[in-house]
C-alpha cells in the first residue's frame, strides 16, 4: 500500500509490464537493475516474483541501494520465481554482465574487486562478443549534484578496464 511521490509504484509497474507485453510480446529476458522494494522486505520482493511469475522469459536481477540482498534472494528465487541468479547472459552475439554495486546500508555504491574481476574474464573469455554491463549505480559522473553523489565510488576502475574494448556498447 506504500508511495513514493505519491504514486503507486506495484500499481504503476503492473500497469507498464501488462502494457509493454502487450505491444511487444515477451522478451528474451527481462532484466530487473535495482531498487525492486522500496521497504527491503522478504514479502515485497515475493509481490514481485508474484507480479511476473507468468512472465515466460526469465528475470535478472541485481541489487540496488534500496534492496536488501539476502531478502532479495529469498523473495525473489522461490521455486515456481522466474527469476534467475545468473550474473552473465549470452544471446546471440551479446553478452550481458550483471555487476553488484551494493553496499548495504549506504546510499553510494562500489564495485568489489571480485566484480572487477568478473568483468575482466568474462570479456577475456569471449572477446568476440558485443557487451553491455548492468549495474544499479552509476560509474561516471551524470552532471546532476545529488545523483553524482551516490555513484559508484571507484567507477574509475571499471572505467579502466574497459577502455580500448570496442565490444564494450
Amino acid at each position: 500500500t506504500g508511495k513514493l511521490l505519491g504514486v503507486d509504484t506495484a500499481s504503476s509497474f503492473s500497469e507498464v509490464y501488462e502494457l509493454a507485453r502487450k505491444e511487444f510480446g515477451t522478451p528474451d529476458f527481462y532484466l530487473f537493475t535495482g531498487d525492486i522494494s522500496q521497504d527491503e522486505t522478504e514479502d515485497s520482493y515475493k509481490r514481485m516474483a508474484e507480479m511476473v511469475k507468468d512472465a515466460g522469459a526469465p528475470c535478472y536481477f541485481l541489487p540496488g541501494n534500496h534492496d536488501r540482498r539476502s531478502e532479495m534472494s529469498r523473495g525473489l528465487l522461490g521455486s515456481s520465481s522466474p527469476f534467475r541468479t545468473d550474473r552473465r547472459v549470452i544471446v546471440g552475439k551479446w553478452q550481458i554482465i550483471l555487476l553488484d554495486s551494493l553496499v548495504e546500508g549506504e546510499v553510494g555504491g562500489r564495485l568489489e574487486e571480485q566484480e572487477l574481476k568478473f568483468v575482466k574474464e568474462c570479456l577475456e573469455d569471449q572477446p568476440e562478443l558485443y557487451t553491455l554491463i548492468c549495474l544499479h549505480h552509476h560509474p561516471v559522473a551524470m552532471g546532476a549534484a545529488w545523483l553524482d553523489q551516490i555513484g559508484v565510488d571507484n567507477g574509475n576502475e571499471l572505467l579502466q578496464l574497459i577502455d580500448n574494448r570496442p565490444s564494450v556498447r
